[in-house]
């Protein structure tokens, strides 16, 4: 399988480009909570609605990319949560590397380099427009690497089964405790991404309740004050956030 390593970083993003067998979009068939996945990206994209039927209609699409497009056509429930989607990925692509032992040879090979999802529209799974984004795939990735090959110094001795090591792992990498390195900054567009993110989760899920109150009472909207000043909050969140992860 081909391997492209420059100036210790393997960078992936296409699975149809170098190193493309790192991305979720790679088809390779995961066997997870007792189903076939075509891909780790047809599981993911299913768990934002686990125990629905959209979920089976994600896991039967032909390709990794209709999966996502589908899973995108409706908004996210509540309980699809920053941490709820760390752990799935984990959960994902635990599944892809160990039960693929070309897949898993292949991720080994890339020995201690630093792995990159470099896609230039992603800030939070990749590192975005302005390469420093947060690449939590590229860390989930060196993570599961690491305990594959039994070393866990590269990667703060941190378990993979704890949502909360990307927190931990980012602020040791930020104060030097750790093979690879990443820079304060990093750390700290973390941060106000957590923040932001919640913060607009909340407000999401806050207008959603005073509109279906409006749903189910009066024509009238009586609530409209309340709808529109969450509108506004909503909104400028949104912005907020966005330009954190547009920062440069």
């Amino acid at each position: 399988m081909a391997l492209n390593i420059e100036d210790r970083q393997v960078k992936f993003w296409s699975h149809q480009r170098a190193n493309g067998f790192l991305s979720n979009f790679f088809m390779a068939e995961i066997r997870v909570d007792g189903l076939i996945w075509p891909s780790t990206e047809h599981y993911y994209q299913a768990m934002r609605f686990e125990g629905l039927p959209m979920a089976e209609a994600i896991r039967r699409c032909p390709d990794a990319k209709a999966a996502k497009e589908l899973a995108w056509s409706v908004p996210a429930p509540e309980s699809w949560t920053l941490e709820r989607r760390i752990r799935v990925m984990q959960k994902a692509v635990m599944a892809k590397f160990t039960q693929h032992e070309e897949l898993r040879i292949a991720l080994l090979a890339t020995g201690t380099a630093e792995i990159i999802e470099a896609s230039k529209n992603d800030g939070l799974w990749g590192w975005g427009p302005d390469k420093d984004g947060i690449n939590l795939l590229g860390i989930l990735l060196m993570q599961l690497r690491a305990q594959l090959s039994g070393d866990c110094v590269q990667t703060s001795q941190v378990e993979l089964s704890n949502p909360s090591f990307i927190e931990d792992y980012l602020r040791n990498q930020a104060e030097g405790k750790s093979g690879i390195k990443v820079p304060k900054k990093t750390m700290q567009l973390w941060n106000k991404y957590a923040v932001k993110a919640n913060k607009s989760m909340r407000l999401s899920h806050s207008l959603m309740d005073a509109l279906n109150e409006e749903l189910d009472g009066d024509v009238h909207f009586k609530n409209e004050s309340k709808i529109r000043a969450l509108l506004g909050e909503l909104n400028q969140s949104l912005n907020d956030a966005d330009k954190v992860m547009e920062q440069k």
